[in-house]
């Protein structure tokens, strides 16, 4: 695996966490109007870039080229996907505790190969059904309640009330 993939892997795996942890200290109490005003400001320095990177000519020719499918991706990835998948994140992890709603996250890349599997007839190969059952087991352990410590028994932990209440008669 080439380092560069793998630095931008953890790179994006960073700045997503820093924006859950932006997200529940805003205290905004619904996902929407957060999401909303956040796709505001991201498209201008992404044109910013994209002309540093590419220059004005490809970025002409791209819109230029925009056609009926670009259109149908864009509403499915910025209305579907962004809009509705993070409004209704940022309001769940906005009412629940992190440890509840992240891990469910992770069953994303499980429900696409499902998704394909189902609607494309994409079978997972072994190494992905492995994955799958990997990621469905984490979130499953990252999921359950954790362990109380044993508790002495009703009479042991009113021993000590009984005692001191002898004393003091």
């Amino acid at each position: 695996m080439p380092l560069t993939a793998l630095a931008l892997c953890l790179l994006g795996a960073l700045s997503w966490g820093i924006g859950n942890v932006v997200s529940r200290a805003s205290g905004v109490p619904g996902g929407l109007g957060l999401t909303v005003w956040s796709a505001v400001v991201v498209p201008v320095p992404l044109v910013a870039l994209s002309l540093l990177v590419d220059g004005p000519t490809a970025v002409v020719d791209g819109l230029a080229a925009f056609g009926w499918q670009a259109a149908v991706s864009t509403v499915y990835t910025a209305g579907l996907a962004s809009l509705v998948g993070y409004g209704v994140f940022n309001t769940l992890l906005g009412r629940n505790p992190s440890a509840a709603v992240v891990p469910w996250v992770l069953l994303a890349p499980v429900v696409a190969t499902a998704s394909a599997w189902a609607l494309l007839g994409q079978a997972p190969n072994a190494a992905e059904s492995a994955g799958g059952l990997l990621l469905v087991g984490g979130v499953l352990v990252a999921l359950r309640r954790p362990r109380t410590a044993a508790r002495p028994p009703r009479d042991a932990q009113r021993a000590p009330e009984r005692a001191l209440s002898s004393t003091r008669r």
